[in-house]
């Protein structure tokens, strides 16, 4: 048999038995790295259960801080649990409440809307509070979710009014989900 022979018995034979290109080592470690960002999608969820954040348009960098300095310019977000969500539209005299479930993936927070919202109006004069339903039709919300100094930061590109969300303190999230659940507002989203 001449070289060129062998050398296409060779050619052949690697085209009808393939040779093991990853070893196993390598095969199991990507097979761990797959599993463990599952898990963290899911991890995740879990980690943003019970927290509260705020949401406005002005962030200082710098100091990792959400700045909301006026009436209507900031918007609480609260995770109920590892997959339904409230949203609270702040404003000095007409607070408007959406709930909703998220979900977590690649980076990514979704938020899929009830397709209603409650308006809670107050009367400037006498303080009365009325509130009225509204059905709407509300696309789903997308954050990126990222890091900063520890805290997680969210961040929507296409929204202004939601351009930056981070974490209340402990104690905050604690007195805003106690008055949350107190509210006629969040009784009528919740039917």
């Amino acid at each position: 048999m001449t070289y060129l022979n062998k050398v296409r018995k060779r050619s052949i034979e690697a085209l009808i038995q393939p040779k093991q290109l990853i070893s196993p080592t390598i095969e199991f470690r990507f097979i761990l790295l797959l599993s463990l960002v599952s898990l963290c999608s899911i991890a995740n969820a879990q980690v943003l259960s019970g927290q509260v954040f705020i949401l406005s348009e002005q962030y200082d960098e710098n100091q990792c801080e959400v700045i909301a300095p006026c009436d209507c310019c900031a918007t609480d977000l609260f995770f109920l649990t590892d997959k339904d969500f409230a949203m609270i539209n702040r404003c000095l005299f007409n607070d408007t409440y959406y709930k909703g479930t998220y979900r977590i993936s690649q980076g990514k927070l979704t938020l899929t809307f009830k397709q209603k919202n409650v308006r809670e109006l107050v009367d400037e004069q006498t303080n009365k509070i009325t509130h009225e339903m509204e059905n709407i039709k509300i696309e789903p919300y997308v954050f990126s979710v990222g890091v900063c100094k520890k805290n997680i930061h969210l961040s929507h590109l296409t929204v202004k009014d939601f351009s930056h969300g981070l974490r209340y303190t402990t104690e905050k999230e604690k007195e805003l989900k106690t008055e949350l659940y107190k509210t006629e507002a969040w009784r009528l989203i919740s039917k």
